[in-house]
């Protein structure tokens, strides 16, 4: 087995057992127990706000012999993590000439707060930089040695990453870049390209076909954001102040190598211009995506910065190999260079995500001001800023607690965020099929719709008090009294 071979070996099973050992143990709150529920159930959710591809490729993981079916869900996350870091080992050397540089390119996107975050929980994201930087590998390999497969290949890696994760689609622009720059026979290697493209993305058509209306939301969610960008572009206050919120991302995710990366850009620019172009418009699509959804932007959204990323540790480990060459001269050994840029990268970086970041962020009432709340078990702050979710059996206990304590077939209204990790133990594990679990009513009050049942003689619960509970409505009709971790809705006289 050659070294190169060895060491991605390593980099993989180093990965992997890292994300393994701080990954979210069991079902989670809000989308993360929706996911593990539909992918455990095999429920496939389209786009908008499905995942269709991750669905059907996380659904085997359920089928392993250890842990509950939620766990297994959030082990595809590690895995496709794991095999992302394993392609940029494959990439980053020969564009680099520098293993050491790669290693600790690869070690700060590991360890960079949103791709460990959604390493160790259950979503979409990895699977989406597997796929975009495997494609980056293709072109690259394609490049040095020009054949048919690789373009037809990278084309059905991105319509397949579409059914994956609509924000692929901003990426597809700068791998078309690549192509032409590259191409000897342009019509014939961006015909090629186009049919790999369009093979993809058939199984995606397909299903939205058999789905009209989640087809219809899906090109009136493309066309909304087509227009809100637009308006972005005429807003320059609400641009700026994006730009800055980007910025800002780029410099919490990589700290104190972010201005590395940036030089290492530079650097890539003039001497390989077609990737430095490439990158920069999967950097600029991806940004264009996620500043859009929300105005101003917050850090709601901070997790589908991932494709940015990415994109930036290319050039972070092109100023890292100019790096490692001026301290080469200087006559400091490897492991003096490994041993220097480990700690560069580790210390930083725990000490901002484990204790600077969620202090900070207590200190400022961060997750008061953007109206997130705390449940049971769970501090929202320490959520949010440490990337490790190892021991978090919150949602599960929270569950747990709540299904135990309803009398027999009683009814839990619940907002998304509680609902789901209810429903999970419901459809996966079975607990209290007699209990009807409902979100909350849209088209009538909370106080109709109690009603509804408390005349069929079935008692009523709300799963919490917050602000998405109609409480109003019932006032003079109901009397709300805490029945454990829920909330019983008893007729006044």
């Amino acid at each position: 087995m050659n070294s190169r071979l060895t060491i991605g070996l390593v980099v993989f099973i180093t990965a992997l057992t890292f994300y393994v050992a701080t990954l979210a143990p069991t079902v989670e709150w809000g989308d993360f127990g929706g996911f593990q529920t539909r992918v455990s159930i095999g429920e496939l959710e389209l786009a908008p706000y499905g995942h269709p591809l991750w669905n059907l490729i996380a659904r085997p993981f359920t089928w392993l012999p250890f842990g509950d079916s939620a766990f297994r869900v959030n082990l595809s996350s590690a895995f496709f993590a794991s095999l992302t870091l394993l392609v940029l080992w494959f990439t980053l050397p020969a564009l680099t000439q520098s293993r050491t540089a790669s290693i600790l390119a690869i070690l700060a996107l590991a360890i960079s707060h949103t791709f460990w975050t959604y390493s160790v929980l259950p979503k979409a994201y990895t699977l989406t930089l597997f796929i975009l930087a495997l494609g980056l590998l293709l072109l690259l390999r394609w490049r040095e040695s020009p054949r048919a497969w690789p373009i037809v290949a990278v084309g059905v890696l991105l319509g397949l990453g579409i059914m994956n994760h609509l924000v692929v689609a901003t990426a597809v622009p700068g791998y078309t870049v690549f192509v032409l720059w590259h191409s000897r026979r342009r019509l014939g290697d961006m015909l090629r390209f186009a049919v790999g493209v369009a093979g993809g993305l058939a199984p995606y058509f397909y299903l939205l076909s058999t789905t009209p209306t989640k087809g219809s939301d899906t090109l009136t969610s493309v066309m909304s954001y087509v227009t809100k960008f637009a308006q972005l572009l005429a807003t320059p206050p609400e641009l700026l102040t994006g730009i800055a919120f980007t910025a800002a991302n780029v410099a919490y995710q990589f700290l104190l190598l972010t201005p590395v990366a940036l030089w290492g850009w530079w650097r890539m620019w003039r001497d390989d211009r077609s990737l430095a172009a490439a990158l920069m418009m999967i950097f600029a699509g991806d940004v264009a995506f996620v500043l859009v959804p929300v105005a101003p932007p917050i850090m709601q959204n901070w997790h589908l910065f991932h494709p940015a990323h990415l994109a930036l540790t290319y050039p972070l480990a092109y100023g890292l190999a100019a790096i490692a060459e001026r301290l080469r001269y200087s006559r400091r050994s490897a492991a003096a260079q490994i041993t220097t840029g480990l700690a560069a990268i580790v210390v930083p970086a725990l000490l901002t995500y484990f204790i600077l970041a969620p202090e900070a962020a207590r200190a400022f009432h961060i997750t008061d001001r953007l109206g997130l709340r705390d449940f049971p078990g769970r501090d929202t702050v320490s959520f949010l800023f440490i990337p490790a979710k190892a021991g978090d059996y919150s949602a599960r206990r929270y569950a747990e607690t709540a299904l135990s304590a309803l009398p027999n077939r009683a009814v839990l209204f619940a907002d998304w965020t509680p609902y789901t990790a209810v429903w999970y133990l419901q459809a996966v594990e079975g607990w209290r099929p007699d209990v009807s679990l409902l979100e909350l009513p849209v088209k009538e009050s909370l106080a109709i719709a109690t009603g509804h049942y408390r005349a069929l003689g079935r008692p009523v619960f709300i799963a919490d008090t917050s602000r998405y509970y109609d409480l109003a409505s019932l006032d003079g009709h109901y009397r709300v009294e805490r029945e454990g971790a829920v909330y019983e809705l008893i007729p006044l006289p």
